[in-house]
């Protein structure tokens, strides 16, 4: 156990502590229930990501395997193990197998700065840290006394995959999440194994999940809800479908998301974006008769989205639940009747096994409908706070022999015994979702040496989130924003960077001169306008009124950043719904990441007005020195290839649908060559040229090496992704691929039969196969009725374009990254031609590099990072030898 553990133990032991007794399930921890599952239906499926299914047996054995190699770099009962991951199964893997060795599990958002991380890692002093994506080589390179364990690289093949007999009694520590705390650091809350079987059989009596559910997982890694999601199906049978972020983010996506599971739980921020674009798609709203269960939480939820959840979820029970991370987050919950509708807010009663009492300052009762702090105790009460026994001591309190966590929410009970959330007499606020002490922004704000003093107050936007907004005493010469925004962004999480820096002289100060935060909440919002450039065009100023809605700003210059202002995913949403209302025309949810000013989607929306010829071109990555690499027809799938490549290989994508779906060029690849090539010598007037493309994105990619080759231009690099010459599949007979079907549906009937339920629609089928840009992505995935037998215009015109496309022999050399899973998929019901048909097409030498993954899986994590290397090998190959 490390030393940070002992301390907290003997702050617990000071308190006359004890671990209540676990419920009715006994001592059975969280991975034993599991393991009874995997014994009994190995076969079933226990989580999916990105069409990849992982059942229990896998699973199980992938966890023990782990476990096995985590043992063998020392890593001992009740030591730490971070983990940082990406949406993936890999975090099912990791959890389990820290679990079946009695380790703590620590996760760290991948999205945190090293700062952050820095600061975590000296507080639990973890053995090592498990990683997978992009930034295992900075977590590597910055901790070298760690063992870091790739999961993109680890072969874990040659482990021991049985079960092991590591004792896990409930008293031992089962995992440790960081909350924000006032001092400027995050603090971390100690959880045992007894909290974790209260928190997910609780949630399992509660909400009646079982075998034939799943549970739709949207939460970040590192909240303690995602728990909730991950553990709850594994208990039960069940599955956990995990999704990416740009799912989470985009409503159409997620609805796709949401009808595949049973059970949903997001917060008010998310719902209300889902439900607004509901009511523009009713159509949807039939699909979603297999949701159970609907809830949300993490921060006082609008009585309206609840109403609107028992409308548009209409088979569903509706709940809003509350809790903390302190209380192992169930502490209570609301059933929302559908009859009823609501004017205010619940939260409920208390679960089982749990106390709830609203005290006054003496920490007596207050009668119902007095306001007070709100407390609980019970079985799902934690430890404490790591390293931090005086602040555990006064959060973690006895009264009449109970053990008691103080939330610091005020609330009341109704005469019904209701508890109603009211808000907090503190400067804790929630920051979509994440608790966040206001102390500790202000503490990172005043080591600036340029800042005498701030204060941070919270302001809701439009999407009724709280907008952090920094009033600053500077010291000597006043920093810029953007300088104090840098400084903070080593330390702190994006959603903690202040939207607004504000300069005073002083402070206002209420009548017991203390700082009146109120009355700077309440002042309205003008930044610092003398060296911003106002509006000046009628599109300017009409894209200026919309920022200024969604932003609660005053003024805004026209080359003003709209997420340097506070802007975040869900306002993005915001903005692109409604600039494409206001100029009605197709605007690609992308473009607001790439065209972040007023002045640049002034000039989007101008460019159409005028009938100019507008730019296909986007900077995915535009900084570095070596030769850039040009991509064809994708954005957004493109991006965690360039992440890997690094911060010197500049990448450009190359899509014509950025601009229009409705030019002739469109159906024809070699004018669609002919328009980008245009594009691509604004940026790199001659060669040599990197290329590459994804499936029909490779054939543009391809065309466009022929129409420079005979322009006089050299190219360097052709690497084509998972693309093959239309004519070099062939399909076995009818009666082959039947009897095919068959044989796997006998081994594993129920698993066969949902994957082929899911997979086989004809649309998704012509997307996996042909399609590859992330907006057409988008296109095709959200079409409403994929049973009906048409498809989007624009996905027409491509595989028009693709049908119709006739490659000529090409004399360069080509690079052909062929996508393993997508490969052995296909060859069980038809054959390729020799070299997949690129044989006798390419004259200058054909190189074919297998990558595990399925066809668009080769461009998301894990599978990316091989094929980064390889195409890092190929560009610095192609480098050496440029004429």
């Amino acid at each position: 156990m490390n030393q940070n553990t002992l301390i907290l133990n003997e702050s617990v032991t000071a308190l006359s502590l004890a671990i209540n007794d676990p419920n009715e399930h006994g001592t059975l921890p969280i991975f034993r229930h599991f393991e009874e599952y995997a014994q009994k239906f190995p076969q079933a499926i226990a989580g999916t990501f990105a069409q990849e299914d992982l059942s229990y047996g896998k699973l199980n054995s992938q966890a023990n395997q782990l476990a096995n190699y985590l043992i063998s770099q020392q890593v001992k009962p009740q030591d730490c193990v971070g983990v940082l991951l990406e949406p993936g199964l890999e975090i099912l893997v990791a959890i389990l197998a820290i679990h079946k060795i009695n380790g703590i599990y620590v996760p760290i958002d991948s999205e945190y700065p090293l700062g952050r991380i820095k600061n975590m890692v000296t507080q639990v002093a973890p053995t090592a840290i498990i990683c997978a994506g992009d930034r295992t080589t900075e977590i590597n390179d910055h901790f070298d006394d760690l063992k870091i364990i790739n999961l993109t690289t680890l072969d874990l093949s040659s482990w021991a995959d049985s079960n092991l007999n590591y004792a896990c009694p409930p008293e031992s520590i089962s995992h440790i999440f960081f909350t924000s705390g006032t001092t400027g650091t995050p603090k971390g809350v100690v959880s045992t194994h007894s909290n974790l079987i209260h928190y997910i059989f609780t949630a399992q009596a509660k909400y009646r999940f079982d075998r034939e559910d799943s549970f739709l997982c949207s939460a970040r890694f590192t909240f303690s809800i995602s728990l909730f999601m991950l553990l709850l199906p594994l208990v039960c049978g069940g599955r956990v479908n995990l999704i990416t972020r740009e799912q989470l983010l985009d409503p159409k996506l997620l609805t796709q998301a949401i009808k595949q599971s049973s059970f949903l739980h997001l917060n008010p921020s998310l719902l209300k974006i889902l439900l607004d674009d509901l009511d523009q798609n009713v159509q949807e709203i039939k699909q979603f008769k297999l949701i159970k269960h609907v809830s949300s939480g993490g921060d006082m939820i609008p009585a309206k989205i609840l109403n609107r959840l028992n409308q548009r979820f209409t088979e569903a029970e509706v709940y809003a639940i509350y809790g903390s991370s302190e209380l192992s987050c169930m502490g209570c919950s609301y059933f929302v009747p559908k009859e009823l509708n609501l004017e205010q807010t619940l939260v409920g009663k208390p679960f089982d096994n749990v106390q709830l009492r609203v005290l006054d300052d003496q920490q007596q009762a207050v009668l119902p409908g007095v306001k007070g702090e709100i407390y609980f105790s019970g079985t799902g009460v934690t430890q404490g706070y790591l390293n931090l026994p005086s602040l555990t001591a006064a959060k973690y309190i006895l009264l009449d022999g109970d053990r008691f966590y103080r939330t610091g929410d005020i609330g009341c009970l109704t005469p019904q015994g209701e508890l109603q959330i009211l808000g907090r007499e503190d400067n804790q606020v929630q920051i979509r979702g994440m608790r966040v002490e206001l102390g500790e922004i202000e503490a990172q704000l005043n080591f600036h040496p340029a800042i005498s003093n701030s204060i941070v107050v919270a302001k809701e936007d439009q999407l009724g989130e709280k907008q952090l907004i920094a009033y600053v005493i500077a010291a000597l010469e006043v920093p810029t924003p953007q300088a104090l925004r840098n400084f903070l962004q080593e330390i702190l999480p994006q959603y903690m960077i202040p939207a607004c820096f504000i300069f005073v002289q002083e402070f206002p100060l209420n009548l017991n001169g203390k700082v009146d935060r109120r009355t700077l909440s309440a002042r309205p919002l003008q930044l610092d306008s003398q060296t911003a450039i106002a509006p000046q065009t009628v599109t300017e100023q009409q894209i200026a009124i919309i920022w200024q809605e969604i932003l609660g700003l005053n003024s805004i210059g026209i080359n003003d950043n709209f997420f340097d202002l506070g802007g975040y995913s869900l306002l993005a949403i915001a903005l692109h719904s409604q600039l494409e209302e206001a100029f009605e025309t197709t605007f690609p949810l992308g473009m607001v990441f790439q065209l972040s000013t007023i002045s640049q989607q002034a000039s989007f929306f101008g460019q159409q007005e005028t009938e100019k010829l507008y730019s296909t071109l986007a900077p995915i990555q535009p900084l570095g020195t070596k030769p850039p690499l040009f991509l064809f027809n994708g954005i957004g799938i493109y991006y965690p290839l360039s992440a890997c490549l690094g911060k010197d290989q500049p990448v450009y994508s190359l899509a014509i649908e950025m601009v229009d779906n409705s030019e002739h060029l469109l159906e024809q690849v070699d004018g669609l060559a002919a328009r980008y090539i245009q594009e691509i010598k604004t940026i790199q007037p001659h060669g040599p040229y990197y290329l590459g493309g994804l499936s029909f994105g490779g054939m543009v990619a391809y065309e466009t090496a022929q129409q420079l080759q005979a322009q006089g231009e050299e190219i360097a690099v052709l690497a084509l992704f998972d693309t093959w010459e239309l004519k070099a599949y062939t399909s076995y007979s009818l009666p082959r691929r039947l009897f095919t079907h068959v044989s796997n549906f006998a081994r594993s009937p129920f698993q066969y039969l949902f994957s082929k339920l899911t997979t086989s629609k004809k649309f998704f089928q012509i997307k996996q196969k042909l399609l590859n840009k992330s907006d057409l992505d988008q296109i095709v995935e959200n079409y409403p009725e994929p049973e009906e037998d048409k498809l989007p215009e624009i996905a027409v015109r491509y595989l028009e374009a693709q049908k119709h496309y006739v490659p000529q022999i090409y004399s360069g050399r080509v690079t052909l990254f062929k996508a393993q899973a997508e490969y052995e998929e296909m060859i069980t019901f038809g054959e390729f031609a020799e070299q997949f048909g690129w044989k006798n097409l390419v004259t200058g030498g054909l190189e074919i590099i297998m990558i595990p993954g399925d066809h668009c899986g080769i461009l998301k994590q894990p599978y990316v990072e091989k094929l980064a290397g390889e195409l890092q090998r190929c560009m610095a190959d192609a480098q050496a030898n440029v004429h």
